[in-house]
């Protein structure tokens, strides 16, 4: 944070994330501005959620430092400058708590004080871990409903870590997330379509008022311009950057999102370029084929996009075109009787195309497909009445797998929600992820859609099964799975009427105690939420009043280390080659495993957490990306949640390597022995490695072996490097050195 007066500059900058019990380096850079030396007193506001740390803790005494034990108590220094000196000030503090904390502090001179504060993120030490469990509760024909759940209590946690909470929120769509809930995403083409389309269905299906509809748009022209940044110049789309070739796959998602974008109301699609929509279905038009085919040229993202005779791909740019020419229609009649002062979507062509993929692709379905290919292939027929329709209902009904309580489409039987029967009372117990677990959560998201599109009544059991297989409050097991979703139960809530205005109580009842919790009008689509403190016996649920609403209880907890195996092979070390600890080097390995059903992944995501303090700036990735040095790597970035994340297009069974150096930006005393890295394709997050790197190496280092206190005397090594964290103050100039050699394919155990 940066103030400035009259007589003085002042700025502030801390590390964004840290693992509770660190003990971190508060920069603050002071400038004087008058033509005289002054006196600035630098004050450490009191909170209960931080504190000062005192060199005399640790046997050590400074003359102008009293010891500060008591977290409420303000400290105070004074700072001298001269006439137009600037000076470098650290304040050592420890954050107290977990969550986001606020260090507050403010400068005094001449009777004037100014604010300056700074936040950090706060964890517990270890891995995360979640154990998800979901009721749909429907009281729609009934007085009450009872439900039993079991509340898993895993032994070998972090202490302090666990936390159990039972929500409840009107409607089948669910809670909608801020941009941090969401699953997480990468910087790709895909990703940034997810944002994009997700903000628009809240603000849709939820229609809110200021401030929250503001703060929305804002996302929505966000997540729109990123999408943009992956638009080539002849209107096609690229999966990773707009200097790539055009991806059939990408740039067909990219059509449909663009032509609801444009069926939005006035406010959000007045920032759709209407140029851009149609420059996107003409490049569709020129890259299919003259028997209606569509056939990419380039690695798909998604690899269940490459099957054999390219149905699902078709299907897909069907899916596209088809809208496009709904929108076309529709806004031609809208024009023709005045209503409609929009610019013309003309696109010749059109419903040629149309035509030549539906009768490509009716001849297509008739021989052996995968339940996911059947499903996209019936939604993508399904709009188009007689003998189209006609062969999406065949296909749904060759692929079904009807449990009663449960419908849904899979390649093989997926297994239903468990029960722990216990004094004859069955308690449900939390999900599991399976093999092919996206897959089946598309599919079925897909097959819905096709049902409520074709008007078949039986989909409450497809509604029910999908929500047994929410991963979050938030949702599914991936970011595309969660558009799928959320798309198929929108669809299901406007076609049956479904109503988020649900009048539903719910009564819980644990070891602790009772509680409830309530949806009605004035909460419609907001998660209420009960935090568990005693969950030794289980849940015992009653849901009394009208309606539809959606239980969900969330379990969450650390552990010390875990280690998961899968086709995704992940090898990954770190080091550091400095005198204080200031370069760490992370090296990761991955590759696809011979025992792989595929010979070529999808995109693949690595992902490694960064020790306290560490960062590399943007621009030196993205140098490094553009560098060509590491085959198939097409994304880096260091996240919010301070991990470094490489994204690569495919893997094959030869190893990739990426040996990639962070550089201490702040001093922090890091505390954590092990940090955790996963890899796993984007579009199958169930297939996830994830293995543990030592950096205990790093724990050595105390305050003044990093200069983290202006109260280190003669203090000589550097705190960081000689380049530090971006800040936002102007008074000082802030480099960023990267090593980023990349290290030999080693010996696979």
């Amino acid at each position: 944070m940066y103030s400035v007066t009259r007589q003085l500059e002042a700025a502030a900058s801390l590390p964004t994330a840290c693992v509770l019990g660190e003990q971190l380096g508060l920069i603050v850079t002071l400038r004087s501005r008058a033509n005289s030396s002054v006196t600035v007193n630098l004050v450490l506001a009191k909170s209960p959620r931080y504190r000062f740390v005192s060199l005399a803790e640790f046997g050590k005494q400074s003359g102008s430092v009293r010891r500060s034990d008591d977290a409420l108590v303000e400290h105070r220094t004074a700072v001298a400058l001269a006439a137009r000196q600037t000076r470098t000030v650290t304040l050592p503090v420890e954050p107290l708590v977990t969550g986001t904390v606020t260090v507050t502090l403010y400068t005094e001179h001449q009777g004037v004080k100014h604010f300056l504060r700074e936040t950090v993120t706060v964890r517990l030490p270890g891995v995360p871990s979640e154990e998800h469990t979901v009721l749909l509760a429907d009281v729609t024909a009934r007085p009450y409903l009872y439900q039993f759940l079991d509340v898993p209590r895993p032994h070998l946690v972090v202490p302090d870590s666990y936390r159990a909470t039972v929500s409840l929120t009107g409607g089948v769509v669910g809670p909608w997330a801020d941009a941090e809930d969401l699953p997480a995403a990468p910087r790709t083409a895909d990703a940034a379509l997810s944002r994009l389309l997700m903000t628009l269905y809240e603000m849709t299906y939820l229609a809110p008022e200021r401030p929250r509809a503001d703060a929305l748009m804002s996302r929505l022209s966000t997540a729109y311009q990123s999408l943009l940044t992956f638009r080539r110049t002849d209107g096609g789309f690229a999966l990773y950057s707009s200097d790539q070739p055009g991806s059939i796959w990408m740039t067909a998602h990219a059509t449909l999102a663009l032509a609801k974008l444009r069926r939005s109301p006035r406010r959000q699609r007045s920032l759709l370029d209407t140029k851009v929509l149609s420059s996107a279905v003409r490049w569709l038009l020129q890259a299919q084929q003259s028997s209606g085919l569509f056939r990419e040229e380039t690695v798909a993202a998604d690899q269940r996009y490459n099957d054999t005779g390219d149905v699902m791909l078709t299907s897909h740019a069907l899916m596209a075109l088809t809208e496009v020419a709904k929108l076309q229609e529709d806004e031609d009649a809208d024009i023709a009787d005045g209503s409609e002062t929009l610019e013309r979507l003309a696109v010749p062509g059109l419903a040629e195309g149309v035509a030549s993929a539906t009768g490509l692709l009716s001849v297509r379905v008739r021989g052996s497909l995968t339940a996911l290919q059947a499903a996209l292939a019936a939604l993508a027929l399904a709009g188009g009445g007689g003998r189209a329709a006609s062969d999406a209902r065949e296909l749904l009904s060759s692929q079904l797998r009807d449990e009663g309580e449960f419908m849904y489409w899979s390649r093989e039987p997926h297994p239903l929600p468990a029960y722990r029967l216990e004094e004859h009372v069955p308690y449900l117990q939390p999900r599991r992820t399976f093999s092919r677990e996206s897959e089946n959560v598309l599919t079925t998201a897909l097959a819905l859609r096709a049902y409520v599109a074709l008007g078949q009544h039986r989909t409450e059991p497809i509604v029910r099964w999908l929500q047994a297989r929410k991963a979050t409050d938030f949702g599914w097991i991936g970011y595309m799975d969660t558009l799928a979703v959320t798309e198929a139960l929108l669809d299901y809530s406007k076609a049956r009427h479904v109503q988020k205005e649900a009048d539903i109580q719910m009564d819980v009842e644990t070891a602790g105690g009772r509680d409830s919790l309530h949806t009605h009008d004035q909460t419609a689509g907001a998660r209420q939420e009960l935090q568990i403190t005693d969950p030794s016996e289980g849940l015992k649920l009653r849901f009394t009043g009208s309606g539809v609403a959606l239980a969900q209880l969330s379990v969450q907890y650390r552990l010390f280390s875990r280690k998961e195996e899968s086709d995704i092979l992940l090898d990954v070390d770190a080091g550091h080659h400095s005198p204080n600890g200031s370069h760490v080097t992370i090296g990761l390995c991955v590759r696809l495993s011979d025992l792989s059903e595929r010979r070529v992944s999808g995109a693949v995501a690595v992902l490694a957490d960064v020790p306290s303090g560490y960062g590399v700036s943007a621009a030196a990735l993205r140098q490094y990306v553009h560098s060509g040095a590491v085959p198939r790597l097409v994304a880096a970035e260091l996240t919010a949640a301070h991990r470094l994340q490489l994204v690569f297009s495919s893997l094959v069974s030869a190893p990739v390597c990426a040996r990639i150096t962070v550089v201490r930006w702040f001093a922090v005393t890091n505390m954590s022995r092990s940090l955790s890295a996963e890899a796993y394709p984007l579009h199958e997050p169930e297939r996830r490695s994830s293995a543990m790197f030592d950096v205990s190496e790093l724990s050595r280092y105390g305050l003044c072996d990093l200069c983290g206190s202006y109260q280190c005397g003669g203090c000589t090594a550097s705190s960081r490097t000689s380049g530090a964290a971006p800040t936002a103050a102007p008074v000082v100039t802030l480099l960023v050195t990267l090593v980023l050699p990349v290290i030999p394919a080693r010996a696979w155990r």
